[in-house]
């Protein structure tokens, strides 16, 4: 079995004699001894099944994990799109595992505008987006993503507009880029 979260979806372990929730999509029973809830406020979730791991990763078309995909096969994936670099990061099918908050604080971290086409970073840049792409998400992974404990100079710790520039710079800003909200800080990420 497959699930996809989407924006508020969440799947857990309850004991027996819970109060059921109006936003449970799916609650699989455990004989007496409890359920498997996955709840969706917002409906963007899915449920579904794969013959394996392998099969489910075909079927999608993934692209190479975030955290384990070589820097050379980064780049080389990157690079050959011509649209914002925002857009590119979160292709599932270029790389899986990043998505819209995430791409924000890589991008901040390594100062790139998330509008720049990714096809105008050179390779050495994006390089740097390789590292800082497995910084970020191994130290959310070390947070369990609190991001209330990621490291001082992050932008999720309080990614909205008009909040501090994490590097004293301002303040962050929002635009659409690619249909999805980035927020970045217009003097450490210049526009291009």
């Amino acid at each position: 079995m497959t699930m996809h979260y989407g924006m508020t979806g969440g799947a857990c372990y309850e004991e027996k004699g819970r109060v059921p929730d109006r936003h449970d999509r799916l609650v699989i029973d455990f004989n007496e001894k409890g359920h498997l809830v996955f709840n969706d406020q917002r409906k963007f979730g899915a449920i579904s099944y794969a013959e394996s791991p392998q099969a489910f990763i075909e079927q999608k078309r993934l692209g190479p994990d975030a955290l384990t995909v070589s820097k050379k096969e980064f780049v080389e994936r990157a690079i050959s799109h011509r649209k914002p670099i925002k857009a590119t990061l979160l292709d599932q099918h270029v790389v899986a595992g990043i998505g819209n908050l995430y791409s924000d604080e890589v991008l901040f971290q390594t100062k790139v505008h998330p509008s720049i086409l990714s096809s105008e970073l050179s390779p050495r840049r994006m390089g740097h987006v390789h590292r800082a792409m497995g910084e970020v998400l191994r130290a959310s992974i070390d947070a369990r993503s609190d991001f209330c404990l990621l490291p001082e100079g992050y932008m999720l710790r309080d990614r909205s507009a008009g909040a501090p520039c994490p590097r004293g710079n301002g303040h962050l800003k929002a635009m659409v880029v690619g249909g999805r909200t980035a927020f970045f800080c217009p003097s450490c990420q210049p526009s291009p």
